[in-house]
């Protein structure tokens, strides 16, 4: 009995595995040399540049976004300060932090510090009216890297987000 229960079973199991292989065989690192950084998503990132001003002047964010269905996303955003260089990495993701926080009239529910080799960074969890999010700040070299995930209220943050979060690292560039 035990040997036919193992038999019948055995198409179930190779089928499970067959089906849930193309989704983990979808994921890729991507590499975005000028913007120094690369990241491992399941989908290539779109991208699009957006300027921006700041407190230290006009700047360009470059965002890199990955749709991850169910209404969840995953974005990357790198902006370079130019004149950020020798600033308080703290301060500044400090103001970056509590000026997403104003701009979305969102609460910050959660925060921890994190960090990407020696650099220091910043995760918090901020929900809007509309929205729950995950963001993690860094502030490296005058430049924000900026990793975000966001979700409709009633629905949680996608679970790739810890891998994508997870897979960042800094890589050589012009910028870097």
């Amino acid at each position: 009995m035990k040997k036919y229960f193992l038999a019948a079973l055995l198409p179930a199991l190779l089928a499970c595995v067959a089906l849930a292989a193309p989704a983990q065989g979808g994921w890729k690192e991507y590499v975005y040399a000028e913007d120094g950084f690369a990241v491992s998503t399941p989908a290539q990132p779109t991208f699009e540049s957006t300027p921006a001003e700041t407190g230290l002047g006009s700047v360009d964010a470059h965002n890199y976004t990955v749709d991850l269905g169910n209404d969840n996303k995953v974005g990357i955003s790198t902006t370079d300060l130019k004149m950020g260089q020798g600033l308080d990495p703290k301060l500044i993701l400090e103001a970056v932090k509590l000026g997403l926080a104003q701009s979305l009239q969102g609460k910050v529910v959660s925060e921890k510090e994190v960090s990407l080799g020696a650099a220091i960074g910043v995760e918090i969890e901020l929900v809007t009216d509309a929205n729950r999010m995950r963001i993690r700040y860094f502030f490296i070299d005058g430049k924000v890297f900026a990793l975000m995930s966001t979700a409709p209220l009633a629905k949680s943050i996608a679970p790739e987000t810890a891998r994508i979060f997870d897979s960042f690292r800094l890589v050589g560039g012009k910028n870097k």
